[in-house]
């Protein structure tokens, strides 16, 4: 892993699943990476941005910003914990960001996303050539061999939420990373984990369990936070290769020139050891 700090943006559909919210922890525990803004993608951002602002103040990171793409309002478990919190939205919305980000600091900064995809695609309707321009596309999308549930193909999440979005980041000429459902599905965040984090003491780990009893659906499983650990992490084995969207959602293993490495395989043990070992620092 490199030692050091990896400029990063997280972008992030977070009071949904539970896996965004152990993310955005990771985001800011990891002395490998250097959380420089959160943006909120997908329906009720402005409620998504000002859950992610509660969790940074919570871990004392009040110097990292929080852009929303709007200022929707929604209602969920996660999304209510924080409904009451303060939050200014910026007048910047999130994808106006993205953009001069990468306008300004070409070849600088990774990008992980770990929602669906409309405020890249937004950003990429603002500067064509913001693929190029950021470092890297790190991204919790799709799947190549195995989806869900094996033998039932369903297209993932991210991509099929906005099929135009994504078909736009991946012929974008960004440098892509895609852990897709073949290795997230293995990171079960079981018991014995949890357990571990509420003998942490700390109170974002607290959070992280409130929350998780909130979303009230089981064992997490930890699709975003493997998905940002390749930022800087060897948890997964990678193969490059040509990626294509195709019209549904799903994405596609194809000849030609490699646009991607994907995550093939993923040592889990290893991965939620060290997840719980970071965040409980």
């Amino acid at each position: 892993m490199s030692d050091k700090p990896i400029p990063m943006i997280l972008d992030t559909d977070i009071g949904d699943d539970i896996d965004d919210a152990y993310a955005l922890v990771l985001a800011t525990r990891w002395p490998a990476v250097k959380l420089e803004a959160v943006t909120a993608t997908y329906g009720p951002t402005l409620s998504r941005a000002r859950l992610a602002r509660k969790l940074l103040d919570l871990m004392g990171r009040h110097d990292v910003p929080v852009y929303a793409a709007d200022d929707k309002l929604g209602s969920t478990p996660q999304l209510d914990w924080a409904a009451d919190y303060a939050y200014t939205r910026p007048v910047e919305t999130a994808p106006e960001f993205l953009a001069r980000t990468a306008h300004e600091r070409p070849g600088e900064v990774t990008l992980v996303t770990i929602g669906p995809l409309p405020n890249i695609g937004h950003a990429l309707d603002l500067n064509p050539e913001l693929g190029r321009r950021f470092k890297r596309f790190v991204m919790m999308a799709g799947w190549i061999h195995e989806s869900y549930t094996p033998g039932k193909p369903d297209p993932e999440w991210n991509v099929v939420a906005d099929i135009p979005a994504a078909k736009k980041v991946f012929t974008s000429g960004a440098d892509i990373a895609m852990i897709g459902l073949d290795v997230t599905m293995k990171a079960q965040f079981g018991e014995a984990y949890q357990k571990r984090l509420a003998e942490a003491g700390k109170p974002w780990c607290d959070a992280l369990l409130t929350l998780t009893k909130l979303w009230g659906h089981g064992v997490p499983t930890q699709h975003d936070p493997l998905a940002l650990s390749m930022v800087a992490g060897d948890f997964c084995k990678m193969e490059r290769m040509r990626l294509e969207v195709d019209d549904a959602g799903q994405t596609k293993q194809v000849p030609g020139e490699p646009n991607a490495e994907a995550a093939l395989s993923v040592d889990a043990n290893r991965f939620l050891d060290w997840y719980v070992e970071t965040v409980s620092r």
